[in-house]
């Protein structure tokens, strides 16, 4: 069996895998408007700067594009969180 490539599909798997703006959004206590009973919570999509709030309780979605400034480039990746900084000893003493 060969690896498949990643999808834009798959690229966003969760919403810690999105943008600080839905990772933002989605920490925020937001009442459903129709329901007015469960707290709204994001779903991701294909597109880094679209995500989908939705009602675990009724049936409400809504589509939220970011605003402008908070908008990043289709081909967008999170940056990992584990890993190191290379940096050369004549870095440290060049200043």
């Amino acid at each position: 069996m060969t690896h498949w490539p990643d999808e834009p599909e798959h690229r966003y798997r969760t919403v810690e895998d999105m943008t600080p703006y839905f990772r933002s959004r989605h920490k925020q206590k937001r009442i459903c408007p129709e329901c007015h009973q469960a707290a709204l919570f994001v779903k991701p999509t294909p597109s880094p700067n679209v995500g989908i709030d939705k009602c675990p309780n009724c049936r409400y979605l809504q589509v939220v594009e970011a605003p402008a400034g908070a908008r990043v480039p289709d081909d967008w990746t999170r940056p990992r969180d584990t890993g190191c900084r290379i940096i050369r000893f004549a870095d440290l003493y060049s200043r």
